[in-house]
C-alpha cells in the first residue's frame, strides 16, 4: 500500500482564471458582430425620381449582394424573355440586349440602369434579377415617375354654328402629367380658367375665335387651339310655309266633294290659275287639324335636336384630364 501511494503522481493544481465583467461585455459583443447576417436589403432609387419627357434617368441599385456573377433587367414586374431589356456578366463584362431593348438603355457594372430620352412609353415599373454564385437569384422592381405634356388640347363638341338663346357649352382635353392647366379665350381676350367653359343664352355678339390654352407647371410646355364659333338670329321654324304647301298640294289632289256649286267652274280654270287661288279657298277642318299636329311635331324635334346640337351624348363622356 505504501509502494502504490508513492508512484502515484501528485495533483495538479487547478488554474485560476482571472475573468472581470469588461472582458464578458466584450466578448458578447465580438460574438453578436460575428453572428448577425447581412440583412439589408437591395432596393433601386431612380435618379431623379421624377424626371420629364425627353430627359435621362438612372436607376440605382443600393446594397447588392457579394459576388455576384451577373445582372438581368426588365421592363415590368414579369421576369421573362419578353420584357428582358438587357443582361450584363461581371467575369467577361459581356453585355446582352432582349426584346425589350430600345437603344436608349446602359447597364452599367455597379447594375445601374441608364434610361435617355425618356418616352411616355418608358414610364412603370423595372425589375432586376441579381444572379449569384450557386445559382440564387434575387429580383428587386423600381420604378420612376414620368412627367409629360400637355399634347395638343381638342376641343368638344365639334359643332361650330349655333342659335340666339342656346346654351354655349364646350369641353377641353389634353393629355398630361400632371392634369394641364386651362385657359379660355374668346379673339385674343382672356375669358376663364377650368377645363369647361359654359355661356348660357347666347347671342350674336358671342360669336367669334375661341382658344382653349393648356399648360403642364412641371415640365412648362404649353398647347393651344382653337374654334370658330358662330351665333345667328333665333331660328324660327318654316312651319306655315310647310303647312302652305301641304295644303295647296292636299287640295288639287284631294279636291273637297261638297264644294259642288264651284266644280264646273273651277273645272273650266287653268292649272296655273287653281294653284293661285287654291289659298284663298275654303279650309277645312281636318287640314287645321294637321297643321296644328305638324305644328307640335316641329317645335318637338326642333328642341330635341337643339338638346343634341349643345352638346351630344357621345360627346359628353370625354375623359377629365
Amino acid at each position: 500500500m505504501q509502494a502504490a501511494q508513492t508512484i502515484r503522481a501528485p495533483l495538479v493544481p487547478p488554474c485560476t482564471l482571472h475573468i472581470t465583467w469588461k472582458d464578458l461585455l466584450l466578448t458578447a459583443s465580438l460574438l453578436i458582430f460575428w453572428n448577425t447576417p447581412t440583412t439589408a436589403q437591395v432596393t433601386i432609387e431612380a435618379q431623379p425620381t421624377k424626371v420629364s419627357e425627353g430627359k435621362d434617368v438612372l436607376l440605382l441599385v443600393h446594397n447588392l449582394p457579394q459576388n455576384p456573377t451577373g445582372y438581368i433587367w426588365y421592363k415590368g414586374q414579369i421576369m421573362d424573355l419578353h420584357h428582358h431589356i438587357t443582361s450584363y456578366v461581371v467575369d467577361t463584362e459581356i453585355i446582352v440586349f432582349g426584346p425589350a431593348y430600345s437603344g436608349r438603355e446602359t447597364v452599367y457594372s455597379n447594375a445601374s440602369l441608364l434610361i435617355q430620352n425618356v418616352t411616355q412609353k418608358d414610364t412603370g415599373s423595372y425589375t432586376i434579377q441579381i444572379i449569384q454564385r450557386g445559382d440564387t437569384t434575387k429580383g428587386v422592381t423600381g420604378h420612376f415617375t414620368l412627367y409629360h405634356g400637355p399634347d395638343v388640347p381638342r376641343i368638344f363638341p365639334s359643332f361650330t354654328y349655333y342659335h340666339s338663346g342656346e346654351n354655349l357649352y364646350l369641353y377641353c382635353y389634353a393629355d398630361s402629367n400632371p392634369p394641364a392647366e386651362y385657359t379660355w379665350t374668346i379673339n385674343g381676350k382672356f375669358l376663364q380658367s377650368g377645363q369647361i367653359l359654359s355661356i348660357p343664352q347666347i347671342t350674336t355678339t358671342h360669336s367669334g375665335r375661341y382658344g382653349c390654352c393648356v399648360r403642364n407647371s412641371v415640365t412648362g410646355r404649353e398647347r393651344s387651339t382653337f374654334k370658330t364659333i358662330k351665333v345667328s338670329g333665333k331660328w324660327i321654324p318654316a312651319s306655315l310655309t310647310l303647312f302652305c304647301l301641304f295644303f295647296c298640294f292636299s287640295w288639287l289632289t284631294f279636291p273637297e266633294p261638297y264644294v259642288v256649286e264651284e266644280a264646273s267652274q273651277r273645272d273650266k280654270e287653268s292649272p296655273q290659275d287653281q294653284v293661285a287661288s287654291c289659298c284663298q279657298q275654303h279650309i277645312p277642318f281636318r287640314y287645321v287639324f294637321v297643321f296644328f299636329y305638324l305644328l307640335h311635331e316641329l317645335q318637338r324635334t326642333s328642341k330635341a335636336m337643339k338638346q343634341a346640337h349643345i352638346f351630344p351624348l357621345n360627346e359628353r363622356t370625354k375623359p377629365l384630364g
